[in-house]
């Protein structure tokens, strides 16, 4: 075939043209669109004139979304500026209908079904907006099968290319028009992907001009450029070479490589699929640069195969019969072979690096025989069995910047932060801050002559050099905490001070510590199963709360503070904690306090910054309660039957500003406070001092298991009334008899090695002493699970393991197939096997599932849900021990929680002075009988006229508690809750 034919089969202009003709429309079309918004605000900002026309005419470009502003930030402005319009319009009605009496009636009844709508209503936009699908594809198992839909025909469609390449060459007609109907086919399914990431996405403009959604859609446009074409030809179907770029994005969806078990694995099969793509790529684009060789019959490489032998051969360096014939090829070659000299050693030697980091006994796992089974030993290091050791910081270290979540955002550099060099390689001059942190699980002896030392000297040098820079510190022992507020270290947070005050405040008030941890700790917020529990719902949506500082709006200034903390409250479930006074948190503000136009409140709620400052511009006007506005909402819920009695009396016999004295100690002791574990002299004198400012009476018991030394701190701490001091350890039978523990009030256990020995500890101390209630350390928070009853009683196989052991008639051959039928039911989890399991296993639990197992408890299969929704990776994404039980009925806090609450601090520097206000200001008080069985709203105006602010419930769900933060209104008090409080007034 000459070069003139293969011209004439299509004209290159014609093709050219249908082929950029989506690249053009589509950006046009985006740009058109935000245009006419644009004239459109601008018309409405003129019309109203609400004062915004000047800032769209000055910065046009931002408002189209061509300029530098994020999309998000641009989105939250523009919705702010629409509730203010809204705002605006509907004051001007208001004040229209307020003069009659029919015009205020019909005000408070449509603020009241805005509360209404606010709280049931799901709307359309709700259920179909694009941050509502984006979070149905991320967590529907149908989204699963649509990405393997998507695998599926992008392998057909790759095979249906490579067949295309002989098929052309050899000028078969009929197996090209079956082949270009079966490739009108694949593009659609691509289409609708690309349509559906379109949607999806918060900025249009910057989704088109991404490289993956630029390759999506060439390889939807490339087959239908043909289709109008008059014949086939060469030049544009070998463009569908191009959808080899969207295998490669497929190849990497949802987190494929995390089903491998091990980091050294995951890079291998991260290595192997790239390797793949190249080599498959650089064959297609060899094959496809030499078809435009018009003297077809004079090429080398005529066919795909012959690419891919040229390919191998120039890759593995050995000599190649085959040449490119052309320069287009030469060039192409010379890229791809530097490529390819410069990514695969810098990805052998990442893979080498990473396995050298373990010796064999941490790398290589047990393979056992196909034919014989297998028992595993955990022994200590003496053992001649199975050796089994914790692994080293520094391998977690290296786990962490292996981890796809982090591998680039966190850099690792050794060096010495009192080096002048070392600090410049870290570029310290352009950080935002600066995180001081020792060995927290180390045992610390003193001041001098510790970790902390050196620390100290840390914060001394670096603020000295970079005064401007900011410092947060993490402490052990409070000298050292005034030492860096005198070095100039902005944040500092003592491990023992936190530690000892939510232990002693948790000892008097059961759940506080869980209460102040899910506030400064916040959990992610995950979605209910329609079957969950009650006491799971009530728990997690009081624990998604956290703590925020607003101004106060200017259509609130003059009004009482108490007036304000009901207004917030009643209107938007924000509850007011107190006020800033002299950039300092104040809890007892006072009830008739008058708002000024400079103060900031502190309030917690669940919801956004964002939302809070629609909430600032709710109440931009001034605001007047208005008396026959509530009077009105009031008949209104009389008649929903809602409503509570107005004179109820609040029930103060545990209110510790109104205590009784405490009787002289009876022999018998019992209804003390037992404080063991690892202990330090600053431990037991914070937790006593703290323990006598909220119960001056209680005994307290210390188990001491070190020797006693004579100096002011022990003479402070034996001399307060009821506190005695014994010698010995916990595991020590003599010692529980000698502390009473059958009769005590609560146990504090502080961990003092590893968790499995506190957990056996427990387990123990729990046999002896069923009912004892305990508030225990951890270091990890996931070994929580193990407090947890033993579910493995009721399990099937045990029960099927123990009747076999116990059964003596099995011989030693019946015996043996039991052992092998045992072995073969347990397959061993390979990729394949955990990538199938992905795709046809059950997520979801819906209110359709017929199929639940009704012996299962729901809230395990909750949390299971929750994993399920984490990354496949070791690291966890959000700290799901928060969400256990245990953990929600108080009994258990964690080490980890000071290094948490100073990073948090990053984001709310204010925190701190937050944390502290509520530690000294928090109390919990019974229920009076009158409020049990109403709304928990009427609980907060009663408690409210009395100076006490409801922060929220404990509560009881059968045999368990848990802390309820922020309660909704409606929700019903029952008589077994207890609420905690926080004083208001001076």
């Amino acid at each position: 075939m000459n070069s003139t034919s293969q011209l004439s089969d299509t004209p290159l202009i014609d093709a050219t043209v249908i082929l950029f003709i989506p690249f053009i429309s589509i950006p046009a079309l985006i740009i058109s669109f935000r245009l006419f918004k644009y004239f459109y605000r601008l018309y409405k900002a003129r019309l109203y004139g609400i004062g915004n026309a000047k800032e769209l005419l000055q910065n046009p470009l931002t408002q189209l979304g061509l300029g530098r502003e994020e999309i998000a930030i641009r989105k939250e402005n523009r919705k702010i500026l629409k509730t203010q319009l809204k705002l605006e319009l509907k004051n001007k009605i208001q004040k229209q209908e307020s003069d009659s009496l029919l015009g205020r009636q019909v005000i408070a009844a449509e603020q009241y079904f805005e509360i209404l709508k606010t709280q049931s209503m799901k709307t359309w936009y709700d259920l179909l907006s694009p941050t509502a699908v984006r979070t149905y594809l991320e967590t529907s198992k149908y989204a699963r099968w649509w990405m393997f839909l998507q695998l599926t025909v992008t392998i057909l469609s790759i095979g249906n290319y490579i067949t295309l390449t002989y098929m052309t060459n050899s000028n078969d007609t009929n197996g090209q028009s079956i082949i270009k109907t079966m490739d009108m086919i694949y593009p659609i399914v691509f289409c609708l992907d690309y349509a559906l990431g379109f949607y999806i996405s918060d900025d249009k403009l910057k989704f088109y001009y991404s490289p993956l959604a630029l390759i999506s859609l060439l390889s939807i446009v490339t087959p239908y450029v043909n289709l109008f074409a008059e014949t086939p030809t060469k030049y544009v179907w070998l463009l569908g070479f191009i959808r080899i770029f969207r295998a490669i994005r497929l190849l990497k969806i949802y987190e494929l490589l995390s089903y491998t078990q091990t980091e050294t694995s995951k890079q291998l099969t991260l290595f192997a699929l790239n390797f793949f793509c190249f080599i498959f790529f650089s064959t297609s684009i060899i094959n496809a640069t030499e078809a435009l060789n018009f003297a077809i019959e004079s090429a080398s490489m005529k066919y795909w195969h012959d690419a891919l032998y040229y390919i191998i051969e120039e890759f593995s360096g050995t000599s190649c019969d085959l040449v490119p014939t052309n320069t287009i090829s030469r060039s192409v070659m010379m890229v791809l072979i530097l490529v390819a000299m410069t990514y695969i050693p810098w990805h052998v030697f990442k893979i080498i690096d990473l396995f050298n980091s373990k010796n064999k006994f941490q790398r290589n796992p047990f393979k056992p025989k196909r034919r014989k089974s297998h028992t595993f030993f955990t022994f200590d290091s003496e053992s001649s069995i199975v050796l089994l050791f914790d692994q080293p910081p520094e391998l977690n270290v290296r786990h962490l910047l292996a981890n796809p979540l982090y591998q680039s955002r966190i850099k690792y550099i050794q060096g010495n932060p009192l080096n002048f060099l070392d600090l410049q390689r870290s570029v310290i001059q352009r950080a935002t801050a600066l995180f001081l942190v020792g060995k927290v699980h180390e045992q610390n002896t003193g001041l001098f002559g510790s970790p902390e030392t050196k620390l100290l000297q840390m914060a001394m040098f670096i603020k000295r050099n970079y005064p401007g820079l900011q410092i947060f510190s993490l402490v052990d022992f409070i000298k050292s905490k005034s030492i860096c507020k005198d070095y100039g270290v902005e944040i500092v947070v003592c491990v023992n001070q936190i530690k000892a005050e939510l232990a002693a405040l948790n000892a008097v008030y059961p759940g506080v510590q869980c209460l102040l941890t899910n506030l400064f700790q916040p959990i992610t917020k995950i979605g209910f199963v329609s079957s969950a529990e009650k006491w799971i719902k009530e728990y997690q949506c009081g624990a998604a709360n956290q703590v925020h500082v607003i101004k106060v709006p200017l259509g609130l200034v003059g009004m009482e503070y108490i007036e304000l903390v009901k207004e917030f409250y009643r209107s938007r479930n924000i509850m007011v904690i107190g006020k800033m006074e002299n950039l300092k948190y104040n809890s007892r503000v006072g009830q008739s306090t008058i708002l000024k136009e400079d103060d900031s409140i502190y309030c917690i709620t669940d919801e956004s910054e964002e939302a809070l400052i629609q909430v600032g511009l709710e109440y931009e006007d001034p605001f007047v309660p208005n008396k026959h506005v509530y009077h009105v909402i009031d008949e209104i819920e009389k008649t929903a039957n809602i409503s509570s009695e107005k004179n109820a009396k609040l029930d103060v016999k545990n209110d510790p500003f109104n205590m009784s004295t405490f009787n002289s100690i009876p022999d018998t002791l019992e209804n003390h406070i037992v404080l063991a574990g690892n202990l330090n002299v600053e431990i037991i004198t914070i937790f006593v001092h703290k323990l006598r400012l909220v119960s001056p009476f209680i005994p307290v018991v210390i188990v001491y298991n070190h020797q006693t030394k004579t100096n002011k701190k022990w003479d402070g701490i034996l001399g307060n009334r009821n506190v005695f001091v014994i010698s010995g350890h916990l595991s020590v039978e003599m010692t529980m008899d000698r502390v009473s523990l059958n009769s005590c009030k609560k146990l504090v256990l502080y961990s003092e090695s590893s968790d499995p020995e506190t957990i056996y500890l427990i387990k123990v101390l729990y046999n002896l002493y069923p009912n004892i209630e305990m508030n225990i350390e951890l270091y990890d928070g996931s070994a929580l699970k193990y407090f947890e009853s033993n579910n493995w009683e009721n399990d099937i196989e045990h029960i099927k393991t123990k009747t076999l052991v116990n059964t003596c008639s099995l011989n030693l051959s019946e015996r043996k197939s039991y052992y092998q039928s045992t072995r073969n039911r347990v397959k061993s989890k390979s990729v394949t096997a955990n990538l199938l399991a992905f795709f046809f296993t059950r997520q979801s639990l819906g209110k359709n599932d017929s199929k639940l197992d009704q012996q299962a408890d729901v809230t395990d299969i909750y949390l299971n849900r929750m994993n399920n929704l984490n990354s496949y990776d070791e690291i966890s994404k959000c700290s799901l021990y928060q969400l256990e039980s245990t953990f929600a009925s108080g009994k258990v806090f964690t080490s980890t929680f000071p290094a948490a609450f100073l990073a948090h601090a990053y984001f709310k520097p204010y925190i701190t002075q937050v944390f502290q206000g509520l530690m000294a200001e928090l109390h919990l008080l019974d229920i009076d009988h009158v409020c049990v069985g109403k709304p928990f709203i009427d609980l907060f105006e009663k408690l409210l006229s009395k100076g006490y602010l409801a922060l929220g419930l404990y509560r009881f769900n059968n045999n368990s508690s848990y802390v309820y933060t922020n309660c909704r209104k409606g929700d019903i008090v029952s008589s077994k809750d207890r609420v905690y409080v926080l004083r208001v007034d001076k």
